[in-house]
């Protein structure tokens, strides 16, 4: 089994070389071959069973889909006011460059984290008034970061 660990979009190049590619075999033989082969594609090289797999997937899904599906959110709420999303971009790039520095628990900013009451409750007003699907989502979202970060203050 091979698994490159990466999105694909048609027309779009990637550097093989820097994907994480997982393997999986039946014995150590198919294993050791899988692995030179994969050596040719990838720098980065791992086995991971099934399981694994499935942990790395469903991570991926949080960290990649649905983090995109966001930014289509951002993208609608600014065009809606006439704005682009190339404003947000230097916004998007430093809180990718920071994962590369401290964890991404570390590096969580925003109204949740610091429990601004007073900016949540404008926002989800706002979104009420708006976009009440969004709401939720955006209120499900807070309550997360406030949970996971309960022990901060």
């Amino acid at each position: 089994m091979f698994y490159p660990l990466q999105t694909f979009t048609k027309g779009i190049y990637l550097d093989y070389s820097e994907i994480p590619l997982f393997i999986e075999a039946s014995d150590k033989e198919t294993e050791t071959k899988l692995k030179n082969l994969a050596h040719l594609f990838s720098n980065n090289v791992a086995t991971a069973d099934s399981s694994r797999r499935k942990v790395l997937h469903v991570a991926s899904v949080f960290a990649c889909n649905f983090t995109n599906h966001l930014w289509c959110i951002a993208d609608e709420l600014l065009k809606e006011q006439g704005m682009s999303f190339a404003t947000i971009r230097p916004l998007l790039k430093e809180t990718l460059r920071k994962t590369g520095n401290i964890s991404p628990f570390d590096s969580q900013t925003g109204p949740a984290v610091r429990r601004d009451s007073k900016t949540l409750d404008s926002h989800l007003s706002f979104l009420k008034e708006k976009h009440a699907d969004l709401a939720e989502i955006y209120d499900k979202l807070s309550a997360s970061i406030i949970s996971t970060h309960k022990k901060d203050n």
